[in-house]
């Protein structure tokens, strides 16, 4: 048999030392390109273990101290803390938040603050490690009420980018909190300590710790390798940079919007070209079009800024650079800049007359895709063909984008956006009455580019669309 406090102590570590490496990832990547990690819903559902069982030994040892004030804020806590999982869950798996996703992240952090309150109050107060621990959740408390207050209060871009920015460093903050409980359970006296639990829960917890501790690595191996392919990538982004005329465009609410341009090959002022919108596949933190990340991911562009296709298929190429902290739209967590695209947009057929109105192409991948169906359901008036790779929408909304031309792509194997994205608004779109078209690849994961450019058809069937 193992004394609680021995337990206790090694969940603490554990809980602490994954939600560090987390917060190192995100820090790493962004929080975005976290949560699409084919890891991270794994190592999100192996953390859930440790921390129940965590909290359920801190209440015990509450109740048999008798400190009642901390057992029940401390249970409240935990109630609210679920709630707040399971809609964070059903954020990262569909990629939309809950409608009442907000008032948990509310009601968590009022739930937090007694319980932090009676760790700090006496009886539980007379332990000291227990008051600083106390202490330590209040200090983590305070820039995320804070921050939530702001973006609800006075919501903005320069908002947004703050907490956006400041965010990441306030969770590796928060992370520590378990370890400032430790020093109480390794000076704790008799009875606790020796007080045998009747069960030998040592085996359950060292199962914990290689469950969580393998989902961990794999979750930091998952981030080197998102790092690595961004580096791997930034050449021919380097390249696509250079091939498009830097822009901006300021919009009707004064944001900026930064974008890259290129005209058709043996551009004919007498002809009427399309336009190729292609959504970038991440938020980055760029100032000009100039930097290579503003349009990491923009494959299309720069398939169709080589001179086969040029020739073959001449058309205007357009890549807006997604404002920081901010999405085009379909995910979590991060303000909609969708609003100032479609100006963006629209202001390019009184600077650009060679752009043909009824054949707007919108497309991306991954964070792009999300985009890209976005877009078509809440503008289905500024697009006549759409091609999303790998992402998802809200199936929901398709009844307003059946007369958007749409051919979506997916890989049957994909873990980091689930295929039922876009096999759901497929389905939904078809149940409206439109018609979309729709190529799954078996056995493919998440990088499907080389196979969709070399589909047959596929560019002579989006150069064919235009509205009615």
């Amino acid at each position: 048999m193992v004394a609680p406090s021995k337990i206790i102590i090694q969940l603490l570590v554990l809980v602490a030392l994954a939600g560090i490496a987390q917060c190192i990832v995100r820090l790493m990547i962004g929080q975005t390109h976290l949560i699409l990690l084919g890891s991270y819903q794994f190592y999100f559902l192996a953390l859930q273990l440790p921390l129940l069982l965590v909290t359920f030994f801190l209440l015990r040892y509450y109740l048999q101290r008798k400190y009642y004030a901390t057992f029940g804020t401390g249970l409240l806590s935990l109630v609210a803390s679920l709630i707040l999982s399971i809609g964070f869950y059903e954020s990262i798996t569909t990629l939309r938040a809950p409608e009442w996703y907000l008032y948990a992240v509310i009601f968590a952090l009022f739930a937090q603050l007694p319980y932090s309150l009676s760790l700090i109050a006496k009886p539980t107060g007379s332990r000291p490690w227990l008051r600083f621990a106390g202490c330590y959740q209040i200090i983590t408390i305070i820039p995320f009420a804070f921050g939530i207050y702001l973006l609800l209060s006075a919501p903005s871009g320069s908002t947004s980018l703050l907490f956006t920015k400041y965010q990441p460093w306030f969770m590796l903050f928060s992370a520590f909190t378990p370890l400032c409980f430790i020093p109480n359970f390794v000076k704790e006296a008799p009875p606790v300590q020796k007080e045998q639990t009747g069960y030998d829960w040592q085996v359950v917890v060292v199962l914990i710790i290689l469950l969580v501790s393998g989902v961990t690595l794999r979750l930091i191996s998952d981030g080197f390798k998102s790092i690595y392919w961004s580096k791997k990538n930034r050449t021919s982004t380097i390249e696509l940079s250079k091939s498009l005329e830097p822009r901006m465009f300021i919009g009707s609410r004064g944001d900026t919007l930064y974008y890259g341009i290129r005209k058709p090959l043996n551009y004919d002022s007498s002809k009427k070209y399309p336009l190729i919108i292609n959504l970038s596949q991440g938020a980055q933190p760029g100032k000009s079009i100039s930097k290579s990340q503003d349009m990491a991911g923009a494959a299309v562009a720069s398939l169709f800024l080589t001179k086969p296709y040029q020739g073959q298929y001449p058309a205007y190429i357009f890549v807006p650079s997604c404002p920081v902290g901010s999405s085009w739209g379909g995910l979590p967590y991060l303000k909609t800049s969708d609003d100032l695209l479609y100006e963006a947009i629209s202001s390019l057929d009184s600077t650009e007359k060679g752009i043909d109105p009824k054949r707007r192409y919108v497309t991306g991948i991954s964070f792009g895709a999300y985009g890209t169906w976005n877009v078509i359901a809440k503008r289905p008036d500024l697009f006549a063909a759409a091609i999303p790779l790998c992402g998802a929408g809200n199936p929901a909304m398709a009844h307003k984008m059946v007369n958007v031309a749409v051919w979506a792509f997916h890989g049957e194997k994909d873990i980091n956006v689930p295929v039922s994205g876009s096999r759901d608004m497929i389905q939904a779109m078809k149940k409206a009455g439109g018609h979309p078209r729709y190529t799954e690849f078996a056995r493919q994961g998440h990088n499907i580019w080389e196979k969709t450019k070399d589909t047959k058809g596929i560019w002579q069937w989006l150069f064919s669309q235009q509205q009615k």
